[in-house]
């Protein structure tokens, strides 16, 4: 179905007055401004940290048995990712950091 204002152009072709042109730019544009809007939020590459057991930044007298981070999507344990120090900056870990069994966030 044509376009009641569409009238014929050179060889043929049929144009629309200056405000079809405008309206589909205007629409390009907006689909470009949404792009942002509706990108799948699981496209983020970085998993956040929610919590941490003890808390973040807590100064303990001992090393605790475990620390505990928990994150809001699953993670893989890094060899070098996590380490606990103590006050001279010396390494306290006991072990490989490890995801706790039945929660693999």
């Amino acid at each position: 179905m044509r376009h009641p204002d569409a009238r014929p152009g050179p060889a043929g072709r049929v144009t629309l007055p200056s405000g079809g042109r405008t309206l589909r730019r205007a629409a390009a544009l907006l689909a470009l401004m949404a792009l942002p809007l509706i990108w799948p939020a699981w496209a983020q590459a970085h998993a956040t940290l929610l919590s941490t057991t003890p808390g973040a930044g807590t100064r303990v007298a001992t090393p605790p048995h475990q620390l505990v981070l928990t994150f809001d999507q699953q993670i893989r344990p890094v060899s070098g990712g996590t380490t606990v120090v103590d006050a001279a900056g010396t390494s306290v870990m006991g072990g490989p950091a490890a995801n706790a069994p039945g929660n693999p966030k």
